[in-house]
């Protein structure tokens, strides 16, 4: 059962990591060689259509079809002991101090009896397993105290190995339900950011295939596959509420899994541990909210060979992909990334095993061009591996990649309800009357919600997109003040009132929307900014109005 247990956690955590990049890309994702691509996309689906995918190809798929069942049980060295099968045995424990570990196992017999010493390799399934050469020993009674060193499958194994297929009933499947899981909430740059998983449950049926052949105390071949039948229901929402442009990663948890089996007479016992962490990187020019997801069924094959001194790896992904969405409402120019990234370790006898990353991402953007947003969504997944397998022979490790895949799964157009970009057709707004003038050191402050200060003139800016059908209230500055001069609202709260402020060249005698060049959110500077005259605007975004204070400082 814990066996059961262990497989069970392990896959499903796993899956859900090679999932993600199967269920946005509905591609093979390959080690090496090969070039993906979207098997997708007609006229009456804007977002690219549903699809289906299989590679069924062992990659340097070396020795596939070697018959374990001819690999004889392993025939045990001398002076091998496994301690916790012995009639006397009570219990054991352990304690580290840097290479070396000392252990006090307790019998209810005269130790003598059991007949172990210096020299001698113990091995057992207690605390994670032990698999350690006894350097030192000292016997009180019924307990003795042992110092000892690691030691390896190789020197317990002369020849012969052991094969481990373990096939789960239709019925034992395996739920994980992250439904609901924020990724990130809260405020960045005065702007509201939510990310999050609203749908997310995943089922699925594991096979493990695992083997090791040794041939005089060397390892010949050995075996780690993962045979996985997965049907994942996926759904992300990402909510952002104003012009921001950050990245950010947090983790979701580490879980541990201790595991056994029987390696013939020698038994074979562990932990793993699988780390979790969700990141996200995004930009945004103004508002924005997305919803995608996706319904898969995939059967996934992966893991590796190890054959005479050399590696090969394994991997192929037959899966269908049908995605729900996506819907979004894009204020202005947009480009982000989501990804989820899983290290698993495997640790046997309490030596790094294993290792594994993967990090399937979903990245898109949006450009706005005055009354259209283009839009296009990539899928992909970054990997690595790292295989030690110092517990079968000292010193044998490899690493595999970093691997990236990428595959476009969509693009198209919005009709938007407002202009945005940049030169837009419709000719160029003029600025309010200014209602004053401001000038270095000075503080004004207005209300654009009254009629009296804020009249709703200009609506879009060549400099910037966004929705700017708000009222705004121009000052008038001559210009100068230094090589550099910093405008900036007094205590501002973006979150309440979201006001812009825009900087607009008057040096042709007029005011208006087409003759801006610059603009900023909560504060902006200018450099050697020249005579001027220049127009000041505050103007709303989205709609909101209300009070302000703005400070020019030509010292900052």
């Amino acid at each position: 059962m814990a066996n059961t247990r262990l497989i069970r956690n392990y896959l499903a955590t796993a899956a859900a990591m090679l999932l993600l990049a199967g269920c946005y890309s509905s591609a093979d994702l390959v080690g090496s060689g090969g070039d993906p691509a979207w098997n997708g996309g007609n006229d009456s689906d804007p977002f690219g259509d549903n699809g289906t995918n299989s590679s069924d190809d062992a990659q340097d798929g070396t020795d596939e079809d070697f018959d374990w069942s001819t690999v004889p049980d392993p025939e045990v060295a001398d002076g091998v002991f496994v301690l916790e099968g012995h009639p006397c045995f009570e219990d054991i424990e352990a304690t580290y101090d840097g290479h070396m570990e000392e252990m006090i196992a307790t019998f209810e017999c005269d130790p003598a009896n059991v007949g172990f010493g210096v020299g001698d390799i113990i091995v057992g399934t207690t605390d994670g397993g032990y698999l350690r050469e006894i350097t030192a020993m000292e016997t009180s009674g019924y307990t003795v105290v042992l110092q000892t060193v690691q030691s390896s499958l190789d020197q317990v194994m002369m020849e012969g190995g052991f094969h481990e297929e373990i096939i789960f009933e239709d019925d034992a499947r395996y739920t994980m339900d992250y439904s609901g899981r924020e990724l990130y909430s809260g405020s960045h740059g005065g702007a509201d950011v939510l990310v999050q998983l609203s749908e997310g449950v995943i089922e699925m049926r594991p096979k493990l295939k695992m083997g090791a052949e040794f041939s005089w105390f060397s390892l010949k071949r050995a075996d780690a596959i993962l045979d996985l039948d997965i049907e994942a229901d996926l759904e992300l929402l990402a909510q952002i509420s104003d012009s921001v442009s950050f990245d950010g990663e947090l983790p979701l948890g580490t879980y541990s899994y201790p595991f056994a089996f029987a390696a013939g007479p020698i038994p074979v016992a562990g932990t793993l541990e699988v780390s979790l962490s969700a990141g996200f990187e995004t930009s945004v020019e103004a508002q924005a909210t997305a919803t995608v997801g996706a319904e898969a069924d995939a059967d996934i094959r992966i893991g590796g060979r190890y054959r005479n001194g050399s590696w090969y790896y394994v991997q192929s992904t037959d899966f269908d992909a049908h995605r729900t969405g996506p819907d979004f409402d894009v204020q202005g120019d947009w480009d982000g990334k989501v990804w989820v990234r899983a290290e698993a370790r495997v640790m046997m006898y309490r030596v790094a095993g294993p290792s594994f990353g993967v990090t399937p991402y979903l990245r898109g953007e949006a450009h706005a061009k005055c009354s259209d947003l283009d839009w296009q969504f990539w899928a992909g997944a970054d990997s690595d591996a790292a295989i030690h397998l110092d517990v079968f022979v000292f010193d044998l490790k490899k690493s595999f990649g970093p691997w990236n895949w990428e595959t476009d799964i969509g693009e198209g157009t919005i009709d938007l309800p407002f202009p945005l970009g940049t030169n837009c057709p419709g000719g160029p707004a003029p600025c309010p009357e200014p209602i004053g003038t401001i000038s270095c050191g000075q503080t004004v402050s207005a209300n654009t919600s009254l009629d009296a200060d804020g009249i709703a003139s200009m609506n879009a800016y060549p400099i910037n997109v966004g929705n700017y059908e708000a009222p705004e209230v121009v000052f008038e500055w001559v210009g100068g003040g230094g090589a550099e001069v910093e405008f900036k609202f007094v205590d501002p709260t973006p979150t309440q009132i979201n006001h812009d402020i825009m900087i607009i060249d008057g040096s042709s005698g007029t005011c208006s929307s087409d003759n801006a060049v610059d603009w900023g959110l909560n504060s902006m500077t200018l450099e050697n900014p020249g005579s001027g005259p220049f127009f000041i605007v505050v103007d709303g975004y989205d709609g909101d109005a209300g009070e302000f204070e703005l400070l020019l400082d030509c010292d900052p």
